[in-house]
């Protein structure tokens, strides 16, 4: 965008995943219901799924896509806000097949409704997002779409998630790290307890600078203690946005 690299341009990218082994860079934009793919090299961008500029991909059309996971090399697993849908995209043939929500009335699962700024995929296979509108963690079945509160609302003990919309991060299969705005900070996640424990904040836990306001999370590979990427505005009361490296 913004000059470098040819193709459609962005129109409100919302979220980026970067796959680890061709370093392509996926972005859903919320405005062009689309999915494009990012040349690491020449920064060229190419749709590979939605309508903007013309259908790609079979499939029921985006809606508003928001949060994005990678699932393995060849699919992307999509969250639309508008249609209160999981996709699962296929990043070869940009087909789009909805996995678990209800858009349209059209039930696929049960369980919470799918509103979601922050996903992960798990060891596995199954799904885990943020719903910061009833403050909860969902683990979605990825076979059957069914959704399963496994933190909050009386599921699991610790600080209670009262905006929990900042970030999801998997760094094991034990747990995951999740983004609180309401104190700034970052709580790990037991997935078979619910508990959650703080691990960095401005204030009580960690050294360095407090974020103004956390935008998203990401575990870096190969880390033991785990290391997590940590994108913010505010940081240090500074008015820019910034990364930072936590170790929890």
């Amino acid at each position: 965008g913004l000059g470098v690299g040819l193709g459609p341009p962005f129109q409100f990218p919302a979220r980026m995943e970067v796959d680890p082994i061709s370093g392509v860079a996926y972005v859903v934009d919320a405005v062009a219901d689309s999915v494009f793919a990012v040349d690491p090299v020449t920064r060229d961008r190419t749709i590979v799924s939605g309508t903007n500029g013309g259908p790609v991909g079979t499939g029921p059309a985006f809606d508003r896509p928001v949060a994005a996971a990678l699932d393995g090399p060849n699919t992307l697993i999509v969250c639309d806000r508008n249609l209160r849908a999981l996709f699962a995209v296929d990043l070869a043939s940009g087909a789009r097949t909805i996995i678990a929500g209800d858009p349209n009335g059209v039930n696929i699962g049960t369980g919470p409704e799918v509103n979601s700024s922050h996903l992960v995929v798990i060891p596995g296979g199954d799904i885990v997002m943020d719903n910061d509108f009833e403050g909860v963690l969902i683990r979605v079945d990825r076979s059957t779409g069914n959704r399963t509160v496994i933190s909050g609302q009386g599921v699991g003990s610790g600080p209670p998630l009262l905006s929990p919309r900042y970030g999801v991060a998997i760094s094991d299969s034990s747990s995951v790290y999740l983004g609180e705005s309401s104190f700034a900070g970052i709580l790990r996640v037991n997935l078979a307890t619910g508990d959650r424990e703080i691990v960095t904040d401005p204030t009580t836990v960690g050294t360095g600078g407090g974020y103004g306001s956390i935008q998203a999370i990401y575990a870096l590979p190969g880390y033991i203690p785990p290391h997590l990427l940590v994108f913010a505005d505010g940081f240090e009361s500074g008015d820019t946005n910034a990364w930072s490296s936590v170790v929890p």
